[in-house]
């Protein structure tokens, strides 16, 4: 049977009516999309553009905040929320750190959004107060891309879970001097905020010693999706190795019943040294 011109484009626009429909249905979709619009945006520093998926009542907290700048980005993970109109959203970004003398690192960037009439919104919580500044002699300054053969760690990432804003955290990242010859550690953390104290157990480790790197963050600054990194520098030879602590702090004035000054689960998530 032949068809006529009139009803081939018929046909199209019924598909693609179809597809839009079918994209406008699924939020998980949607959402992710609006991602990419929106990193796509922050790559090429278009504010104004990326501004359109923000909350408007979140659009001064984005303007006044800084942005560092993002090379690339992936999308990783999209959990939607039970209702289907809240969900985060997991990003891999890659960036420059400045303490690493420009080290790209991936760090996973967790953002919440909502759906508002359709339209998915990035929300964002108010920032913490600015750091006080630090000595230069607690921040490591690796002066290439040398990742460590000295020391293994049983885990270089670790999730505290959820918390409340307040609590105290410790964290510790055991590890042991695999090398031949005794070896210098020295931990600093990659943004700097007087709030946490890091270090290490023993900062000169014998072959086949084992010590450990030591956190501690007093969350009161701080909500919502927390992400810290902490500089290792090992001597000889000026290794390098870098563990992430990531985890969720809800507002104190919000959930009262959470309990105060918990401690982290044990062990932690471990990846590959």
């Amino acid at each position: 049977m032949k068809r006529s011109v009139r009803d081939v484009l018929v046909c199209c626009v019924i598909a693609v009516t179809a597809a839009v429909t079918a994209t406008a249905a699924d939020p998980q979709k949607k959402l992710e999309e609006t991602l990419n619009r929106y990193y796509d945006a922050y790559i090429q520093s278009k504010w104004k553009t990326a501004e359109k998926y923000i909350d408007p009542e979140s659009r001064d907290i984005f303007r006044s905040q800084p942005k560092p700048a993002i090379l690339k980005y992936q999308i990783r993970n999209i959990e939607l929320k039970p209702g289907g109109q809240q969900a985060l959203a997991t990003v891999g970004v890659d960036q420059e750190i400045p303490q690493f003398a420009g080290q790209v690192l991936t760090f996973n960037a967790i953002t919440q959004w909502k759906l508002v009439k359709g339209k998915w919104y990035l929300f964002m919580a108010a920032p913490p107060p600015l750091p006080s500044v630090m000595k230069a002699s607690q921040v490591v300054k690796p002066v290439s891309d040398n990742p460590t053969p000295d020391l293994k760690f049983d885990y270089r990432e670790y999730d505290f879970g959820e918390k409340r804003q307040g609590d105290v955290i410790e964290i510790e990242f055991p590890f042991e001097n695999i090398a031949d010859h005794p070896v210098q550690v020295t931990a600093s953390l990659v943004t700097l905020c007087n709030c946490i104290d890091v270090g290490v157990s023993k900062e000169t480790v014998a072959p086949g010693e084992k010590a450990d790197v030591r956190f501690k963050l007093k969350s009161d600054p701080f909500t919502f999706y927390y992400h810290q990194g902490i500089g290792v520098k090992v001597e000889p030879g000026g290794g390098q190795a870098i563990l992430d602590i990531v985890g969720f702090l809800f507002p104190a004035a919000d959930n009262p019943t959470l309990p105060p000054n918990a401690k982290p689960a044990p062990g932690g998530k471990k990846t590959e040294n």
